[in-house]
């Protein structure tokens, strides 16, 4: 302790200052003294950083006390400290705890502060224990304590060597011992001079306060001999996070950090005393440098809270808790993060993410001067294309600011979370990422771009991208456009996306016969020259659209309904995502003139008022399904009949091209199809209600836990796979022309009362008539046949192949290309077939057939021969639904030996997003990897 009373630590030895790997410099195990072991590490031998903090628990409460914890014993409880400390708390007899020789020097209150901020340090289960950077907040009154639960009790005694009590000034000193590792400028401690460890030199490092979760050190990258200053996580030394000298490196190991003579630059010199990086502040005579435990590194005054300088201003390519991006409105300061330019080159990159501030905060991602991704407008809870955020806000609280000083954008971590980051990697993919105590590794949480979809303006103006399509090109004009050049989009060529189809109506003072169609679900288009005003009404905002010549479509701001963004140019990067916002798109009259109803299509319409009355208006609490293009409602009528409410998303149908659609599905009519009960086509609302299955659908049964696995017994599963059989055969062979399914699937087979199948999705915008052309067709991946996942050629065989996938998953058990098994894939199939072994396929969680039921067997074993002459590669070499009928029927039909499958459907996937990517304006790596390799600090 100096004469100042300022605490610095003299034991730094014995601190943690390496990683896993030994990569941050070498790590010294240290013996912990008898009190200050924390309960995990005594046993358990388990250290973690709020091992330091237990310890710091226990130095509080002896220096308020006076007294050591490794000797104090209640003589009448027979407690040590931190025991005797918790139960006068608990009692409200704290001040008998207190040092009686420290008289009046601190006020009580601050005093009982203190001793609650020990005890919650002090407790028995790591989690419970505040972090450092926590404990700080805590102790200058920043935040409301809570209370501590029963310390740990059982911390061993050892020896008395003295006899040291405590003295009135060692309270004063207790904020000063958090201040870890500071290294100051003045007072005879000049960081100017060279006198040893007054500077940072090549092979020293520097260790964040509190838990010691960052180090700040030199290192070099690959096998390169260049020597960087920057920080990395002390648990995973190779996560460099923030890098000082990015586009100047030191040729050898003479680098130095150090502060001038002034106190007004932080410096890193070569050996030639050269600068290599700098960082300006006012002048302050008593300068201090400290890495704090939240990863900051800062420059203060002394003892003062606010900062000179730091690094959350100038990030490198990593967001960390506590630090932000966005604009300074006052100051023009922008925060933004930029890749690496390579593995191994810490450099600037290409890819660079900035918050924008036009028109609504978003977070975009840039490769040069062109926009790469971007998450979709702030919605007050998420970014609107993110919903996935969502999902871990209770962990990593996302925060956006928007006032007349600044718009960022950070987030928080909550306390006892584990370490996370935000990092654009040098491939252009954006990872949210969280450290994995156990396995000691990076676990991804969210990447970006996810999908094609979420590449920049995909569809061009007013296209609109649908991911769960998983079609060749994925984009479809809005209601009301049409493909600006039929022909490029024919070649998958969709960014030059698509053109109006009437003009919009707009006479003299604003008098117009325009309406809106509703684009349900989507990530709203790029406001970045949208107007916004957040105090007006969703009707204030379509009157203001109406009387605006110049207006295509208006939004809501936030997830709430409140304010008012609206569009006047070209909407671009519109996509449909979970939990998406509604946009109002401007259509001509003309496209919602009314489609005068047609006996001929077979079934009633029905008003939209019945339907929101039987579905309590499309309440959440009703939703029983939902994908790509529809939400499905469990709707009760009146007199308690159950009917299932299909609402379709938008779509590239047009009003007609529904009911014509309509039209061929009231005309289907087979015991293993869902049957079309009514239909309504109002206003921007396209529905479908079909019967109610109150068994759900086939996937929630094949792929579900053991009990609903079990209500499928073997010859239950034969029957429905003969019975989706003869209802995709009707579909190719019915008498009003061949209907491909081309979305067959088990969640799109659904099971009545007495289990038999009902293949629903057969209709609607994923309906596809054979003598059609030109028209966007979809495939769920994993069931797309080898000739649509390469080439798009779409053919009645293509459902012959889904079939083929949907029948080995009926008997397996498992997902076709499930990671927890290879067996679904054809080839693997093949191989059993080939050995004789196909029991082996058999869903293992079932008991298999007995050995005595020789029908049951041989109708398996057929079932799984004809699964594979469904699955063969060549379309010509599968047999039509029809021969499939015959060889399910008849046991005396000769069956082909199969092919081996040469292509599965993750290979295929595989290659067609590859072609996908290539026949389009960007190509873009994304698989998700560390955003540093190969990095190597070597600070020993």
């Amino acid at each position: 302790m100096r004469a100042s009373r300022s605490g610095r630590w003299s034991t730094t030895a014995t601190a943690e200052a390496g990683s896993r790997r030994g990569r941050i410099g070498h790590r010294i195990w240290s013996v912990m003294e008898g009190g200050y072991i924390s309960p995990e590490y005594a046993m358990e031998g388990k250290f973690s950083e709020k091992s330091d903090v237990f310890s710091f628990g226990v130095l509080i409460l002896e220096i308020v006390s006076g007294r050591r914890n490794s000797v104090f014993v209640d003589e009448e409880w027979s407690m040590n400290l931190l025991g005797y400390a918790w139960t006068l708390w608990k009692e409200g007899s704290i001040s008998e705890l207190i040092d009686p020789l420290m008289g009046t020097i601190c006020s009580f209150d601050e005093v009982c502060r203190c001793i609650q901020v020990g005890l919650l340090c002090v407790q028995e289960l790591p989690a419970d224990r505040p972090n450092m950077s926590l404990v700080l907040r805590m102790l200058s009154g920043d935040v409301t304590l809570p209370a501590p639960k029963q310390a740990a009790f059982f911390v061993g005694r050892v020896r008395q060597d003295d006899n040291d009590t405590g003295s009135g000034n060692q309270l004063t000193t207790l904020f000063d011992y958090v201040n870890l590792l500071t290294i100051k400028k003045g007072n005879n401690e000049a960081w100017g001079t060279e006198t040893q460890g007054q500077n940072i030199t090549d092979g020293q490092t520097l260790v964040s306060s509190g838990g010691g979760s960052y180090t700040l050190g030199f290192f070099s990258t690959g096998k390169s001999t260049k020597r960087y200053l920057g920080i990395c996580f002390t648990v995973s030394s190779d996560t460099v996070y923030w890098v000082a000298n990015r586009d100047r490196p030191l040729d050898d190991k003479s680098g130095v950090l150090l502060l001038n003579d002034d106190g007004s630059q932080l410096v890193l010199l070569d050996g030639s005393r050269r600068t290599v990086w700098y960082a300006n502040f006012l002048a302050a005579s008593a300068a201090v440098v400290q890495l704090l435990d939240s990863g900051n590194l800062v420059v203060r005054n002394g003892s003062s809270d606010a900062y000179l300088w730091q690094s959350f201003d100038q990030p490198s390519d990593t967001l960390l808790p506590g630090m932000k991006m966005g604009r300074s409105l006052w100051s023009g300061e922008e925060w933004s993060i930029t890749a690496w330019h390579s593995a191994d080159d810490p450099s600037p990159g290409n890819y660079r993410r900035v918050l924008s501030t036009e028109g609504l905060p978003e977070l975009v991602l840039w490769r040069g001067g062109a926009k790469i991704y971007r998450t979709g407008p702030w919605n007050g809870k998420f970014f609107n294309g993110v919903p996935e955020a969502s999902n871990y806000s209770d962990k990593f609280p996302l925060q956006v600011t928007s006032n007349t000083r600044e718009v960022t954008y950070g987030f928080t971590a909550m306390p006892g979370t584990p370490l996370t980051r935000v990092v654009v990697n040098y491939t252009g993919v954006v990872e949210r990422l969280v450290w994995d105590t156990s396995s000691g590794a990076w676990h991804q949480f969210f990447a970006g771009p996810r999908d094609p979809c979420d590449l920049y303006a995909r569809c061009g103006a007013f296209g609109l991208c649908d991911a769960g399509a998983v079609a060749a090109s994925f984009c479809f004009c809005a209601e009301g456009f049409t493909a600006a050049s039929p022909s490029e989009w024919a070649l998958r060529n969709t960014t030059g996306g698509c053109r109006r189809n009437v003009a919009l109506d707009c006479g003299a003072g604003g008098r117009t016969t325009d309406k809106f169609a509703v684009v349900r679900g989507v990530k709203l288009p790029d406001t970045h020259n949208a107007s916004v005003d957040r105090d007006i009404t969703a009707e204030e905002c379509e009157q203001r659209c109406l009387g605006n010549c110049s207006c295509v479509a208006y939004a809501a701001v936030d997830i709430n309904g409140r304010g008012c963004v609206i569009w006047t140019d070209d909407i671009l990067d519109l996509r449909y995502v979970d939990r998406g916002q509604d946009l109002y798109l401007r259509l001509a009259k003309a496209e919602f003139d009314a489609i005068p109803e047609d006996p001929a299509m077979g079934v009633p319409s029905v008003n939209l008022a019945t339907i929101k009355s039987i579905t309590e208006i499309f309440s959440e609490n009703r939703v029983i399904g939902e994908g790509g293009f529809s939400k499905v409602y469990k709707g009760v009528q009146s007199d308690g009949r159950m009917v299932a409410v299909k609402r379709l998303k938008q779509s590239a149908l047009t009003n007609k091209d529904f009911a014509r659609e309509v039209a061929v599905m009231a005309g289907l009519r087979h015991n293993s199809l869902v049957r079309l009960l009514a239909y309504c086509n109002e206003g921007n609302e396209r529905i479908l209600i079909y019967a109610y299955m109150k068994n759900k659908s086939l996937d929630k049964h094949i792929f579900g836990p053991p009990t609903h696995r079990a209500n499928l017994h073997w010859r239950r599963r034969v029957d429905i796979i003969e019975a989706i059989a003869k209802g995709v055969a009707y579909l190719h062979d019915g008498s009003d022309g061949s209907v491909i399914h081309r979305d067959l699937k088990p969640s799109n087979i659904l099971l009545d009362d007495e289990w038999k199948p009902k293949i629903a999705d057969f209709g609607t915008a994923k309906l596809f008539v054979a003598d059609q052309s030109g028209q966007t067709v979809v495939v769920s991946q994993g069931y797309a046949s080898p000739e649509y996942a390469l080439r798009g050629e779409m053919t009645l065989k293509c459902d012959v192949y889904s079939f083929g996938v949907v029948l080995l998953e009926t008997l397996s058990g498992v997902r076709n290309g499930s990671m927890q098994t290879l067996l679904p894939q054809a080839s693997s199939v093949w191989r059993l077939w080939e050995q004789g072994n196909l029991i082996d396929l058999l869903d293992k969680t079932m008991v298999r057939p007995e050995s005595d039921d020789a029908e049951l067997l041989d109708d398996v074993e057929r079932c799984i021969q004809l699964g594979l002459l469904c699955v063969q590669d060549m379309a010509d070499d599968r047999p039509t639904m029809s021969e499939v009928v015959a060889m399910l029927t008849s046991r005396t039909s000769q069956m082909k030996r199969p092919n081996r499958p040469t292509l599965d459907s993750r290979a295929m996937h595989s290659l067609r997003q590859s072609q996908t990517d290539l026949q389009g304006s960007t190509t873009i790596d994304l698989t998700p990897i560390s955003s540093v390799a190969s990095v190597a600090l070597a600070c020993v």
